[in-house]
């Protein structure tokens, strides 16, 4: 077992920020005890005994849930997507739409985040896919020209992932979402990929239900610890 440096994050809390991989327990209590970090990201493909978490005081920020579909495989309506746009500018609404989607993010649950980490996190996040830096795309649903939802696009381990999904709550219950998962789904058969996948947490149990009744299966859990210093 080691801790990682994480220097992007490091660089952008302003704090010593490592990372973890748990590979059967924490047998080396020395060396998560005795070192220079602020915070250590804890990742586990289970989740930490009861006598850990109190052990270290570890606090569980996500039970990380990876999903994956083949879209060969599924029969989905092609909905009307006349409200569907390619966006490219950066705005308020877009950022509060943001917000809104990392409603559940380990980064906004931990109260020992202080510093409006979460807000400038997410903040950045936004404005990288829209300058394509980690991502391809970013399509939003138009009502009377203001943007009311978006889908963030990307491509990683050969297949098109889903980065940021959101429609504002005002606006829910009307299909939007589903509308933008059928352009993502389009999207990777006109590129041929036949894998799409999205990341969610457990607790959100409106994704969960949303994402399984479109098609896409639990491909992986991942439990991410936060150890604070």
């Amino acid at each position: 077992m080691e801790i990682v440096a994480l220097d992007w994050d490091t660089d952008f809390f302003g704090y010593k920020v490592g990372k973890v991989v748990v590979q059967n327990n924490l047998s080396d209590e020395n060396l998560l005890l005795n070192n220079d970090y602020k915070l250590i990201y804890l990742f586990s493909n289970e989740a930490l005994s009861d006598e850990l978490v109190k052990k270290y005081n570890l606090f569980l920020a996500d039970e990380k849930i990876d999903l994956i579909t083949q879209v060969s495989d599924l029969t989905f309506d092609r909905l009307p997507n006349e409200n569907l746009e390619e966006l490219t500018k950066l705005d308020e609404n877009l950022i509060d739409l943001t917000f809104q989607s990392g409603h559940y993010s380990r980064f906004k649950i931990d109260p020992n985040f202080k510093n409006k980490e979460f807000e400038k996190l997410y903040a950045v996040w936004i404005e990288q896919s829209i300058t394509h830096k980690n991502a391809e795309k970013v399509i939003g649903f138009l009502v009377n020209n203001k943007v009311v939802g978006f889908v963030t696009i990307g491509f990683k381990n050969n297949a098109y992932d889903i980065g940021l999904i959101v429609v504002d709550e005002a606006h829910r219950s009307l299909k939007i979402g589903k509308q933008l998962l059928a352009y993502v789904f389009n999207y990777a058969i006109s590129k041929e990929t036949k894998n799409v996948t999205v990341t969610t947490q457990k607790q959100n149990l409106g994704a969960m239900k949303f994402y399984i009744n479109n098609g896409f299966s639990i491909n992986h859990t991942t439990y991410i610890y936060h150890l604070w210093k």
